[in-house]
């Protein structure tokens, strides 16, 4: 077997981290954008109310954001150790 075909055959067994996590990452950034203006509100006038009302009105949005470590430990890869 040649050095091409190792090099080729290595390519192919290892999706690239962006392919890899491109589900996480599409997850994390629509939360965000979700609760963009509640975060906004929540920076200038934090009380517990408009906390609990943000954390009710985007349910969604709040479990994926507090969900996204967990997430991303399942969509990565192993690294090999050396």
């Amino acid at each position: 077997m040649s050095i091409r075909e190792m090099l080729e055959k290595d390519k192919l067994s290892k999706p690239s981290y962006i392919k890899s996590h491109f589900l996480p990452i599409l997850l994390f950034v629509l939360s965000i954008w979700d609760i963009r203006i509640e975060l906004r509100l929540l920076f200038d006038y934090f009380t517990l109310t408009s906390l609990m009302f943000a954390i009710k009105d985007h349910t969604l949005a709040f479990t994926i954001l507090f969900a996204s470590p967990i997430v991303w430990s399942k969509y990565s890869f192993p690294r090999k150790l050396r």
